[in-house]
């Protein structure tokens, strides 16, 4: 692997060098230490990879408490208001999130890492939400159903030996898509949700509010 670089940080107490590494060589930075033996303090490229894929993998669980806390006790005043008319309401972005869960992410992970030779099953997240009626569905049971999903989905990932997350399968529209795109992906969708979540609280809190919120700070 002496081929590979990555981009790594050295913290020394409060200053933080920005260096290149190629791995299993030693290398020459100006700062406290001088020569240093990465394979003596830094993981493998493998191991830094398979590190990476870890951190996203326990966010993906994190975000279970995190999703939790924003959508739990809600009234359904609360889920079936909207900012606008073309906006989604919390019920429409739990009926989506766990769509998602299920028929994009968890299974495109699967299908990349097991079948990329094979040709997607087709999804239509927008397509779905009155395809599917999801203003008809209960909040509160598919919130727990979407949660349940997640948990599902962290143990499976959490329960993968050797997987070969470079793996990857060809899209007629997007190109060369890798398993780790899908998986990075899906934490980057989780944050947009997060995001959206957060931005509709705020806007119900202001029209339902009886005063100024300019005292909290700008949005």
């Amino acid at each position: 692997m002496s081929t590979n670089f990555f981009n790594g940080f050295i913290n020394d107490k409060s200053i933080k060098y920005t260096i290149k590494l190629q791995i299993n060589k030693p290398v020459q930075y100006l700062g406290s230490c001088s020569l240093l033996c990465i394979d003596a303090l830094y993981l493998s490229y493998n191991q830094y990879k398979t590190m990476a894929i870890q951190y996203i993998i326990d966010q993906l669980e994190h975000n279970i408490k995190t999703f939790e806390s924003l959508l739990s006790n809600k009234t359904e005043e609360n889920y079936l208001w909207r900012s606008h008319p073309e906006k989604w309401c919390l019920l429409e972005i739990v009926c989506h999130l766990l769509d998602e869960e299920q028929e994009d992410f968890r299974a495109r992970v699967k299908h990349t890492l097991e079948t990329p030779s094979k040709d997607l099953i087709p999804i239509d997240p927008v397509g779905w939400v009155k395809a599917r009626h999801y203003l008809s569905k209960s909040y509160h049971t598919t919130l727990l159903k979407f949660l349940d999903e997640r948990r599902l989905s962290v143990a499976w990932l959490n329960s993968l030996k050797n997987a070969n997350w470079d793996n990857a399968l060809v899209h007629p529209k997007l190109g060369t898509l890798s398993a780790r795109l899908f998986l990075e992906n899906w934490l980057a969708h989780d944050y947009l949700h997060i995001r959206q979540i957060i931005r509709y609280q705020y806007n119900y809190l202001k029209e339902k509010g009886t005063t100024n919120l300019q005292y909290a700070g700008n949005w």
